[in-house]
């Protein structure tokens, strides 16, 4: 093992300079001669990694695992702290696309959420080695500082991330997110509730995908978006004060969502903090006032709604059957208010309930 072959990946250290063994099947003779350089696809690289306690998709990196009764979730330390996976625990899948992008001559690993800062892409931050401290992931580098905080709520089907940038010299900061979803159906769905309109983009599968152009949405009314589809729903929310743009990127397997905060310029020793809220549902609603979802944990369900309105109540309609339920106002730090309720209903996995607000 001599290294990796690009810079956007990064081996553990314990494995360069071993020797391994590695059997591939050929459509015709290959003859390898002494000094050939052999490029391994990461499945074959895992055959040679030690397996570490806390490695999950043995890469020789421990990794972090978070969880409450509605989600689970992967932390990479080693990969900009950033939330690898999203696993709603009623279906079982993930709702973050591992994938990769090129970009400035490398490959980058782009799978989960991202964090990265604009005029330094896919620079530092994307892949920085994070260490963890307090239930914080700590960074610094180019005279700046980066802190992460990533928890859930004890009984709601979110997941919340705080960063914190402190600059050490003056500079402007532009902070964004990659996120890729992978594409469930056709009928998959951005709705984007803007001051004008409700804005919703049907996923269509682009032709030839380096003319897929990026979709700009600005002055998003409630600071949130909806990716919909029949089986699972991803709800983004954040403080629509500091949400400059959405920018929506369809290609052949994801659709990729990129909050941008708004640019921003700090003197020497300031902090800037964005935090956000990732949430999994069931079902949806949307108006161009409110987004709201439904999760469920066997019999608990669980409903999250964001909205410019007063929402007291909501109701789920299933097989002839209904039930209404009181929604109480939350407030969450950094975000402001958003509306939550829940109840516990015995109702078949196979019942397709309908969620109205």
């Amino acid at each position: 093992m001599k290294g990796p072959a690009s810079k956007g990946f990064k081996l553990p250290s314990n494995i360069q300079g071993k020797v391994g063994f590695i059997t591939r099947e050929c459509p015709d003779v290959w003859k390898i001669k002494a000094g050939d350089e052999i490029i391994l696809d990461p499945s074959e690289i895992k055959t040679m990694i030690p397996k570490k306690k806390n490695d999950i998709n043995q890469d020789g990196y421990e990794e972090e695992v978070l969880e409450n009764s509605f989600l689970k979730a992967i932390i990479l330390p080693h990969l900009g702290a950033r939330v690898s996976s999203l696993i709603y625990k009623t279906t079982g899948k993930d709702i973050f696309k591992p994938t990769l992008k090129y970009g400035k001559k490398e490959y980058v690993d782009f799978g989960g959420a991202i964090d990265l800062i604009e005029k330094d892409f896919p620079g530092n931050l994307w892949n920085a080695e994070f260490k963890e401290k307090n239930n914080r992931y700590e960074y610094e580098k180019k005279g700046l500082k980066i802190e992460k905080v990533i928890k859930f709520f004890p009984s709601l089907p979110l997941l919340q991330q705080t960063i914190t940038i402190t600059t050490k010299k003056k500079k402007e900061i532009n902070y964004w997110q990659s996120i890729p979803i992978r594409v469930s159906s056709p009928e998959d769905t951005v709705f984007i509730p803007t001051m004008e309109k409700l804005e919703h983009k049907v996923y269509y599968k682009p032709i030839l995908p380096i003319w897929t152009p990026y979709l700009e949405y600005y002055a998003l009314k409630l600071g949130a978006f909806l990716l919909a589809n029949k089986a699972q729903n991803f709800l983004f929310i954040t403080n629509r004060d500091l949400l400059d743009v959405l920018n929506v990127k369809f290609t052949l397997s994801n659709i990729y969502l990129f909050p941008k905060m708004f640019l921003k310029e700090l003197k020497k020793g300031e902090s800037i903090k964005y935090s956000c809220l990732y949430g999994i549902g069931d079902k949806y609603y949307v108006d161009s006032d409110t987004i709201a979802i439904l999760s469920r944990a066997k019999n608990l369900f669980s409903i999250i709604a964001v909205s410019t309105k007063e929402i007291k109540t909501a109701n789920l309609h299933w097989d002839k059957e209904e039930r209404k339920i009181s929604l109480s106002p939350r407030n969450i730090n950094l975000l402001g208010r958003i509306w939550r309720g829940e109840t516990l209903l015995d109702v078949p996995p196979e019942a397709d309930i309908h969620l109205k607000l």
